[in-house]
């Protein structure tokens, strides 16, 4: 048994992880109420075992992490920051955006759109791989404290999380280990992945300050030529030997290391928290009785005095134990270090191999260790950052008392466990500001902030527009009593279409007993209400702050001012939708709205809404599905509907007075996404109608005014 590493398509992360998959497009978390970093989409082609009813069908990944995505292997090789495309031609790019089916390249010549189809691989940008890494512990082990576990597996995937972020479940006995499943949540998976643990290849731990170095992309250097960074070279390999076949380093096992070829150096990147280097050295087996070398150790500001050479090694049969290698801390300490395969042509024993043939060496489970205080500090200092709720918006907070992040476990409607981060303010409020420029469109301000464990003195949401403090609120509680812990809404001041108006925003999480942390699903403005869609009604101009209404004037559907009528009384003001015999009226929305059985916020499954006909008879309500694209019709009226597949919504007769109807549209079209709802007369009477309104729940109308 052993891992593939040859898959078509596949994710290469900047920390070692590998997905096999194929990427079939990119999202950038703004859109709805429950924001996520900008992530591709991803088809795994590994294994997983989700609970029942779990669909795993696509992978989320979050694009910060990536260092190259492949769709078809190639033997060229794609440079940073360029694209290869799938004839063979590469495309060097300034910097990227991130769209649904395609990229967005700014080059030398400037913009251009390529498609995913036309792609054959993509490289990024290399970043500081010790910010990296920081940042991944944020994430994985925000106490600094938490082990880390990378999982390797024989179809495809290497993924690194921590034990904060793993779980297990048993299917069936669960006395055999073939029948085990693991799920881990990677900080570059926004999901987690199912693992069978009779595919799991080996497992890899970690203290938060043990760094491997097969974390890292080193530059490679020949002595007498430059030093370049490289993916991958016949010169070394990473849990490999050097010729790419099992890592099997002289008399002992080991669980991660280095493959490379005499007469190579390997350059890699220190911090200022690194303390040691600790490693072990070694001839691969497949060099068998046969080469000679020596493993050096230096700075990179003075490679020709090492820090350590070891004795020579002759054949596969010892390895060495380089010991702890001090790092130097003070002003001499190297930006860099070099673990140098000497090919010990001076001085060799007699009988060694004359040439450098088998010279097949391997550095056995090399890392760095860290100054534990000092991986925390580095932990801290990131503590408020990379919360995608807070993306755009400037944090503010005590530096003396810095934020908490755990992680928590909130998603209990589902069998899935999702981790997410909290944040809880210490001491003093974490004030989060933003100066928006409004849309005319742009009515709310959703604050979805919750907490995830009861007590007294919750922590509390104070939100301040235009500098106008509005009364402070409780953190919505989410718990297995609280399964809907909704966002606290603010109206917006309304502004004139012609209008060049921006606005001050400030929310501020005040601290609370016991540092209880808050999950952020979203900050945002919005012209849409999570809960409620309007598609006409008549609303106050001006309506306060607390109220739930939507603030479109007619809704958002926008319906022909030659359909709207003041001379007959309104269910609800002084206006009413007037739809006349043979002339239907087609209320379309901006953006597809979805209906499911469980909604999510912006998600509904109700229809609200007022109808009459004075001189009686029948109407109907057409709603247009997206997918599938055959629409649904709704009678109202005292005779069976013509049409056998239509529902049927009121059966009493309909005559001068208002009816006011409250429909599951989830029981009438099942899951779905509509683009339209069409009203019609279904005689020669006109038919009339008001107070059109989505929601995620009947309750959820209580928030129109009466």
């Amino acid at each position: 048994m052993s891992p593939n590493r040859s898959p078509d398509a596949y994710i290469e992360f900047v920390n070692g992880d590998f997905v096999a998959g194929r990427v079939t497009g990119f999202a950038d978390g703004e859109d709805g109420f429950d924001q996520q970093p900008p992530h591709a989409l991803v088809a795994p082609s590994f294994e997983q075992r989700p609970p029942s009813g779990v669909s795993v069908a696509e992978l989320r990944v979050a694009t910060r992490f990536i260092r190259r995505i492949v769709w078809q292997r190639s033997t060229v090789a794609a440079e940073p920051n360029s694209v290869l495309f799938r004839d063979g031609r590469t495309l060097a790019f300034r910097s990227l955006r991130w769209r649904a089916g395609a990229i967005d390249l700014l080059t030398a010549d400037g913009p251009r759109r390529v498609a995913i189809s036309e792609l054959a691989a993509l490289r990024l940008e290399e970043t500081n791989a010790w910010d990296t890494y920081f940042d991944e512990l944020v994430e994985l082990a925000p106490d600094g404290e938490s082990r880390l576990l990378q999982t390797e597996t024989i179809d495809g995937l290497i993924a690194t999380t921590s034990l904060a972020r793993f779980d297990a479940r048993a299917e069936g006995n669960s006395a055999d280990f073939a029948r085990w499943v693991h799920a881990v949540q990677p900080a570059w998976s926004l999901d987690p992945i199912w693992i069978p643990n009779r595919n799991v290849w080996i497992r890899r731990s970690f203290a938060p300050h043990e760094v491997p170095l097969t974390r890292f992309l080193p530059r490679l250097e020949t002595p007498g030529s430059a030093a370049v960074p490289t993916l991958s070279a016949a010169a070394w390999q990473i849990n490999r030997n050097a010729y790419g076949d099992t890592f099997n380093p002289g008399e002992a096992e080991a669980g991660w290391g280095i493959g490379v070829r005499s007469a190579n150096r390997l350059i890699f990147p220190t911090h200022p928290a690194v303390r040691t280097l600790r490693t072990r050295f070694a001839l691969d087996r497949a060099a068998g009785t046969g080469g000679c070398v020596r493993a050096k150790v230096a700075s990179i500001a003075t490679p020709d005095q090492p820090w350590y050479t070891s004795e020579f090694v002759v054949g596969s049969q010892h390895t060495i134990d380089c010991g702890a290698i001090s790092i130097p801390t003070d002003g001499n300490r190297p930006a860099e270090i070099i673990l140098e395969v000497d090919p010990a042509h001076t001085g060799r024993p007699a009988g060694a191999d004359p040439l450098t043939i088998r010279d097949i060496a391997d550095w056995v489970e090399p890392w760095f260790e860290l100054d534990a205080a000092v991986v925390k500090e580095e932990i801290a200092r990131r503590r408020a950052t990379h919360i995608p709720a807070w993306r755009g918006w400037k944090v503010t907070f005590n530096e003396q008392t810095p934020p908490l992040r755990k992680n928590v476990t909130d998603d209990l409607n589902s069998p899935t466990v999702r981790h997410r981060p909290a944040i809880a303010a210490v001491g003093e409020p974490i004030v989060l500001s933003a100066e928006r420029r409004l849309d005319t469109d742009d009515r709310w301000l959703v604050v979805g902030a919750h907490r995830v464990q009861d007590g007294p003195n919750p922590p509390k949401l104070k939100i301040a527009i235009n500098g106008k403090e509005q009364p402070e609120q409780d953190a919505p509680l989410f718990d297995r009593s609280h399964r809907d812990a909704r966002p606290i809404c603010f109206a917006l001041p309304r502004s004139p279409a012609t209008s060049d108006q921006s606005i001050e925003l400030a929310v501020s999480q005040m601290p609370g007993n016991d540092e209880t942390p808050l999950v952020w699903r979203c900050l945002t403005v919005s012209r849409t209400h999570p809960f409620l869609r309007c598609l006409f009604d008549e609303i106050d101009n001006a309506p306060n702050a607390a109220s739930p209404l939507p603030l479109e004037l007619f809704g958002e559907a926008d319906p022909p001012v030659a359909n709207i009528r003041t001379e007959n009384a309104a269910n609800w003001g002084s206006s009413h939708l007037y739809v006349p015999p043979d002339e239907p009226l087609r209320l379309a929305v901006k953006q597809p709205i979805a209906i499911r059985n469980v909604p999510n916020w912006g998600e509904f499954r109700f229809l609200r809404l007022a109808m009459r006909k004075p001189e009686g008879g029948k109407l109907q309500l057409i709603v247009q599905r997206v997918e599938p694209p055959t629409p649904v019709a709704l009678v109202a009226g005292e005779k069976q509907p013509a049409d056998e597949n239509a529902r049927v919504m009121w059966q009493q007769p309909l005559g001068k007075d208002w009816i006011v109807l409250t429909r599951d549209l989830y029981a009438d079209l099942g899951e779905c996404q509509i683009e339209s709802i069409t009203l019609q007369s279904l005689d020669d009477q006109p038919a009339l109608f008001d107070h059109i309104y989505l929601s995620r729940g009947p309750g959820d109308f209580n928030g129109i005014p009466n």
